[in-house]
């Protein structure tokens, strides 16, 4: 009986916290529990009347502190820790693990928080990671995991038509810009051109710059084809910018002054353009002298 635990429920809120909480707290071994999770899972002993997930009077034997959770176990100490807390507190667990520095661990721990949210709605899940916001890089990491196990096999207009639901905007946030890599991953023309037929918004924009993003680090000479033979948006700016920077060691100035000057933003213009002038001229003058004189 150690390890079995009392789920206690309060009014007409107790059918909801049952269907969100049953596909996680599943009895152990259970055909709904997840695989990753079933060598912890509790046992559900009754239910009661107060809204909480509490241990029974057997559990403080076994009970964990949030504080045994840290970043100094070996890694499969941590994640292990980290299994049975989500079980025993999954906010303070969240929020404990938002304060470690274990970012060469981000995929391990992404997997063992897909394992355990898996099973519910793609809202519900991001809603319930929202504790692990504080940590950017593993908040956006986990969130990009947890949506690509939905998607997994959609094309990008069935996948973005999910991402930009309005409930799931609401809490997408930082992940978006690392939603979009991931699309163009799978098909960089394809997604970057359903994008661009959504209405104009910051959610967006941080998408059509994650795809962008990536389709330039793995196919420069692609990515440029495209944005010289399809219209340019707003949204395209700073993947513009972040292009400039990237290549214009190996580029002709004249070349990357003309992409600079596609820039919709005026002030994002200007300073593409100065970083441009400064750089060429003091790491290849002879470049930055023709170009003036072609400019007059």
């Amino acid at each position: 009986m150690a390890d079995r635990w009392v789920i206690t429920l309060g009014g007409a809120a107790a059918l909801g916290l049952v269907v969100v909480l049953g596909s996680v707290l599943a009895p152990s071994g259970g055909a709904d529990a997840p695989a990753a999770l079933t060598s912890t899972l509790p046992s559900v002993q009754h239910m009661a009347v107060t809204g909480a997930v509490q241990p029974s009077k057997a559990m403080p034997a076994t009970a964990l502190s949030v504080a045994q959770l840290n970043d100094q176990d070996e890694i499969e100490d941590t994640l292990d820790t980290l299994k049975a807390l989500l079980l025993q507190d999954e906010k303070a667990a969240l929020q404990r693990l938002a304060q470690l520095h274990l970012d060469e661990f981000h995929s391990q721990i992404a997997e063992v928080l897909v394992a355990y949210f898996s099973k519910l709605p793609s809202t519900q899940a991001l809603k319930r990671l929202e504790p692990l916001r504080s940590n950017g890089a593993l908040y956006g990491s986990t969130a990009v995991a947890l949506l690509r196990e939905h998607l997994n096999g959609t094309l990008p207009h069935q996948a973005t038509a999910l991402l930009l639901a309005p409930a799931n905007v609401q809490v997408l946030g930082i992940a978006a810009y690392q939603v979009g890599d991931q699309l163009a991953r799978q098909d960089p023309a394809g997604t970057l051109a359903h994008l661009q037929t959504l209405s104009a918004s910051t959610i967006r924009s941080q998408l059509v710059e994650g795809a962008m993003d990536e389709w330039l680090l793995r196919n420069p000479q692609a990515a440029a084809q495209y944005m010289q033979t399809h219209p340019f948006d707003a949204d395209l700016d700073a993947p513009l910018l972040n292009m400039l920077r990237r290549y214009k060691d190996n580029s002709p100035m004249a070349g990357m002054m003309s992409w600079a000057q596609r820039i919709h933003n005026p002030a994002l213009r200007l300073q593409a353009r100065q970083e441009l002038m400064e750089h060429y001229q003091r790491f290849a003058p002879a470049q930055y002298e023709a170009w003036k004189r072609s400019t007059g």
